[in-house]
This record gives C-alpha cells, structure tokens and sequence, in this order.
C-alpha cells in the first residue's frame, strides 16, 4: 500500500467522531442556550425601559409647552385641536416597546402620579401587573 493510498482510505469521519462531535454541541447549547435567552429577555425589558424614559420626558415637554398633560400618547406626534401652545411633534411616531407593541397610556388626574404609561411585557395584553414595566418603576 503506497502513502497515497494509505490516505485516500482514511479521508473522512468515522460514525464515532460525528458521534462525538453531535454530543459536544448538544452538551453545549443545553447549557449555554437558556443563559442566552435569559438575556435576550433582560436586553428587550431594558429596552422598554428605555423607551419608557424617553416617552416620560415628551409628555413632561408637553406638559410645559401646554399645561396640561396629553389625552393620548398620538398627540405627541400629531396636535390635537384643543392645544394652543402645542410646539411638537414631541415624538416622529406613537411609541412602541421592544416587542413591538403600543404603550398604553392613561391620565390619571386624582392618581399619585398625573398618568400611567407602561408596557405589558413580553406577554402582552393579559399578563399580570407584576410583569407590567411601568415609567414609575424604577
């Protein structure tokens, strides 16, 4: 048997080594794969937060420009026919949380706070309060 030969009969894997090689990134993406979920999930909550912050700072302009708050989170982008000193668009678009979803917003003038704006987060309409990310929240 000539070197070439010896070669030609070993290319390739055996069953063993693809075996093996499948057993490593199994073993691998059981452990490494929730861990990367996890923090998927904590990366778009925080984004919302973000959002959240940004969205609170043009209803606290609003509020400047007009003494009062917004009936809606649409009159930062567009004015409504009741503003007089309405000096937007305080936002290009109606805010959306990182899962794509619209905020929701609510004045509450008899509230501790002069309105709610929160997101439900990553399980939408129906979740719980306790997954509710609120602009309040710290």
């Amino acid at each position: 048997m000539t070197i070439t030969q010896a070669r030609s009969a070993r290319e390739g894997f055996t069953l063993m080594e693809i075996l093996i090689a499948i057993a490593i990134v199994a073993i691998v993406t059981i452990t490494v794969g929730p861990a990367l979920l996890r923090q998927a999930f904590r990366g778009k909550r925080d984004a919302t937060k973000v959002r959240l912050q940004g969205v609170k700072s043009s209803v606290q302009q609003y509020h400047m420009d007009n003494n009062s708050y917004p009936e809606k989170l649409r009159d930062l982008v567009k004015k409504p026919a009741d503003a007089k000193r309405w000096d937007g668009p305080y936002l290009e678009q109606e805010p959306r949380d990182a899962w794509d979803r619209r905020f929701n917003y609510k004045r509450t003038p008899s509230g501790k706070k002069p309105y709610e704006l929160y997101s439900w987060g990553e399980n939408g309409r129906g979740a719980p309060k306790e997954e509710w990310l609120s602009v309040w929240d710290s």
